[in-house]
């Protein structure tokens, strides 16, 4: 499942062939969709952004495929800058979500019957001194959440009860984009990160930026949904 532009796009790795599930904001231009991330019932959640100003034009949508056809894209949440990082709590009663450009992390109660999102909260606020932004983000089997810090040369595990940051560990890139549990006892740690904006003094310094790392973790991360159709 692809978010491409403003398209969702189911796409077969074997034949190659595209279908194409959905279409939005048509009316807007200059969005596009930027992360998304599959609910544990088979729901496809992705949000979108404006590439051309940083104005919160964007909005959180899911795909529900159990719907009818008529009622399977519904937006979620509206007035998004920088959609970004979307996991859950174990229990999978808490949805977090990230707009880069409000420098904190969201937490909402879930309906996984439903797909739906109610009572919104802020659980990690960033402080108002620092330079990066927040990005990409997954959660373990203690509740705890892990982001990749844009412009931070960090990935960081916060708890969202307290809002401190409870560890911190330093990637060797400067723009981390995402984060995401794998292998088989899903307790290593795959880490992206961009050079989209790296300047020529950050590439000569950080010549690994643009890599995909791997952190060995001493917690266990939650699973990874697949689309269903």
């Amino acid at each position: 499942i692809l978010a491409a532009d403003k398209k969702i796009v189911l796409y077969n790795l074997v034949t190659k062939e595209k279908q194409e599930l959905a279409e939005v904001e048509l009316d807007q231009k200059s969005n596009r969709f930027n992360d998304g991330k599959c609910d544990p019932k088979g729901r496809f959640l992705a949000g979108t952004m404006n590439v051309i100003k940083q104005a919160p034009d964007g909005n959180l949508h899911i795909y529900d495929p159990f719907k009818s056809e008529d009622q399977r894209l519904k937006t979620l949440k509206t007035n998004i800058t920088i959609s970004n990082g979307i996991t859950w709590s174990p229990d999978y009663q808490t949805m977090y979500f990230i707009d880069s450009d409000k420098r904190n992390i969201l937490a909402f109660d879930y309906d996984l019957n439903q797909g739906t999102i109610s009572n919104e909260r802020i659980v990690v606020s960033l402080p108002e001194d620092v330079t990066y932004v927040l990005d990409g983000m997954t959660s373990d089997q203690d509740g705890m959440l892990w982001t990749a810090l844009w412009e931070g040369y960090q990935i960081v595990r916060w708890n969202p009860n307290t809002g401190e940051a409870i560890e911190r560990y330093d990637i060797p890139a400067p723009f981390v984009t995402s984060v995401i549990f794998g292998g088989k006892n899903l307790d290593e740690l795959y880490i992206t990160s961009a050079t989209v904006e790296q300047t020529e003094e950050q590439t000569k310094n950080y010549p690994l930026g643009g890599s995909l790392f791997k952190l060995k973790t001493t917690t266990k991360g939650i699973p990874t949904f697949w689309f269903k159709k």
